[in-house]
């Protein structure tokens, strides 16, 4: 079975096994901390079915939590609703009808390469915005190589902006010159024994860009509110990836939920929003490893 094949297996046995998760392109409403079981009805189901921790829900969506349990919601727009316990709520209770959208794609919007582990592919940022100028650059190292030339393109004329010989498979842009809001970067990679990151099937799709200055205020204003709210490290973490979905910083976002895979956290929302995320991208291989992941999680709950 090749790599796409299996990718569309691992994921149609988490989605169809466990109702609580759903693809990063929707509503982000979230349970976001429980201290028991939570059950959840969809739109459209006859009953309630328990959920975990991380779970989006979405409007016309139910939830109910026994008595003694406490529950919080996230909301879209970063409010948090508390359930009450007893009857079963509709999800518009506590959360705004008009939940802001993950902007990332449908769960069909694959993107390919990531898997030939004899280029240097590029990692990050790739098919992403950043907030600044000063990015780490990162791609995968290749079997005989003992350095790589590292070119900063600007997609629109080719134009080589910026070139650095490095030894490693990492290093930060410097930040000069500046990278400019709506213009498109490429990152080329060459090793020296002759394999290049444009070798990658899906090298036309790893551009980025940076976000405009407002829109960098405004990430900053809800990252600021996020710090303020009463919840774990691990449910702050989780919020914090789905603000920077929102706004397509998918370089941070899997920064941060790596962050929380590094924990060996137990949340399954995490290994499968990276799966996700590093689908989205481009980066197969690494989506692969996490679905795994997810659906060894899940059979293990």
């Amino acid at each position: 079975m090749n790599l796409r094949n299996r990718l569309s297996l691992a994921l149609s046995v988490i989605l169809s096994s466990f109702v609580g998760l759903s693809a990063v392109s929707r509503a982000e409403n979230r349970i976001i901390e429980a201290s028991g079981q939570v059950m959840l009805q969809r739109e459209g189901w006859s009953n309630f079915r328990p959920v975990q921790v991380g779970t989006k829900v979405n409007v016309g969506d139910r939830l109910q939590v026994a008595t003694g349990v406490e529950a919080i919601v996230r909301c879209g727009d970063n409010t948090l609703w508390r359930l009450l316990t007893g009857n079963p709520y509709p999800v518009t209770y506590g959360c705004s009808n008009n939940p802001l959208l993950l902007r990332i794609g449908k769960q069909s919007d694959n993107a390919p390469g990531g898997h030939n582990s004899a280029i240097p592919y590029v990692i990050s940022p790739r098919r992403t915005f950043v907030r600044s100028d000063r990015v780490k650059l990162r791609w995968n190292p290749v079997a005989e190589a003992s350095s790589y030339s590292v070119r900063l393109v600007r997609q629109r004329d080719r134009a080589v902006l910026w070139e650095q010989e490095v030894k490693g498979t990492e290093i930060d842009y410097p930040g000069k010159p500046s990278l400019e809001p709506g213009e498109e970067y490429l990152l080329v990679i060459e090793s020296n024994n002759g394999k290049s990151s444009q070798l990658d099937e899906g090298a036309n799709l790893s551009g980025f860009k940076r976000l405009s200055p407002d829109e960098v205020q405004q990430v900053e204003a809800e990252r600021k509110t996020l710090a303020q709210q009463e919840l774990s490290q691990e449910a702050k973490a989780l919020a914090l990836a789905d603000i920077y979905i929102r706004e397509e910083l998918l370089y941070e976002a899997i920064a941060t939920l790596e962050s929380l895979a590094k924990t060996k956290s137990k949340m399954i929302a995490v290994y499968q929003n990276l799966g996700d995320l590093y689908r989205y991208v481009g980066l197969n291989s690494l989506a692969e490893s996490r679905y795994q992941q997810a659906i060894a999680l899940a059979t293990s709950s």
